[in-house]
């Protein structure tokens, strides 16, 4: 039986061949091959398959005969992101706003998100939330990190590390894919990506792989956000005390996404991830399954992402 994705790809690029619209674009159409040609024809009478079919516009995609391309190809860039420090009402969150100020050099110097076009300027705030969170604006175009984030990552980042050195910098990259993550949700807002799941395993699936673009150093910072989730995760005792109404995934199921993802980027190179895995896991399986969703994900996101950046 012909499977809605199947049907769906099919359908949209018989379409292709006859009425082009603003979403594709046809090249070459003098260059179409008669035997392609006669497969649409073949395919449309019933007298070969789906897949010899789907096979047929594969080729025409691959050698350029039929290009897709992105609605956002001629963005213009307009906006900057920039830092605001707000003083919080509660004296105690001082020290961590000073913390903040004297430990920026990660948001402006480790990425290239000012790389990034923007329609209008982004501010990234610190502030006192009155919650341990960070989010984004919609609707004043913002990305805020609170300072109760900050603190009760220091706080976690120092169960998992001895020197005052090694927390800061655990701090920063935890912070810093923090920023990652509220930038895909800022992003989904500006330029009306589509998402088709959930969103939050949406964004944190591409702070991850903009972090796995940053070799060693953004490794490190995944697995300072993984330690994070491993914390969270190791503090439910009972499944009743799972937040099955919540928006995001649960915390170990974050955890072990970051770690699907930086073993699928590099397996050779991170195959010790496996030992994370519980003892009766089918390693095997989860392995393939990781380089799978990795390469898939990062390619979906990169068709999006890749004219946003200067």
């Amino acid at each position: 039986m012909l499977s809605y994705k199947n049907g769906f790809f099919i359908f949209m690029f018989s379409f292709v061949l006859i009425f082009p619209t603003s979403a594709f674009s046809q090249t070459n159409q003098s260059n179409i091959p008669d035997w392609v040609r006669n497969t649409a024809y073949w395919w449309s009478q019933g007298d070969i398959s789906d897949s010899e079919y789907k096979n047929a516009m594969e080729f025409l995609i691959e050698n350029g005969i039929i290009s897709v391309s992105n609605k956002n190809q001629n963005i213009i860039d307009v906006g900057d992101f920039y830092i605001q420090y707000y003083q919080p009402a509660d004296p105690y969150y001082n020290e961590i706003m000073q913390w903040a100020m004297e430990n920026d050099e990660w948001m402006v110097n480790l990425s290239g998100i000012n790389g990034i076009k923007l329609p209008y300027d982004v501010e990234i705030s610190f502030e006192q939330c009155d919650e341990v969170n960070a989010f984004y604006s919609s609707q004043y175009k913002s990305i805020i990190l609170c300072y109760e984030l900050i603190l009760m990552t220091r706080d976690i980042q120092s169960m998992y590390f001895d020197s005052e050195e090694d927390i800061r910098i655990a701090v920063q990259d935890s912070m810093y894919e923090a920023l990652l993550h509220e930038l895909g949700h800022a992003l989904i807002d500006m330029y009306n990506i589509p998402i088709t799941g959930k969103e939050e395993d949406a964004v944190d699936q591409l702070s991850t792989i903009i972090l796995l673009t940053e070799g060693q150093q953004g490794v490190k910072a995944l697995y300072a956000t993984a330690n994070w989730y491993d914390y969270w995760g190791s503090q439910v005792t009972d499944v009743e005390q799972l937040p099955y109404h919540d928006e995001h995934s649960f915390d170990k199921q974050r955890f072990y996404s970051i770690l699907c993802f930086v073993y699928g980027s590099d397996p050779e190179t991170n195959y010790d991830l496996v030992n994370y895995l519980p003892a009766d896991s089918d390693v095997d399986r989860w392995a393939s399954l990781c380089i799978w969703e990795y390469d898939k994900i990062s390619n979906n996101w990169n068709y999006f992402l890749d004219p946003l950046w200067n």
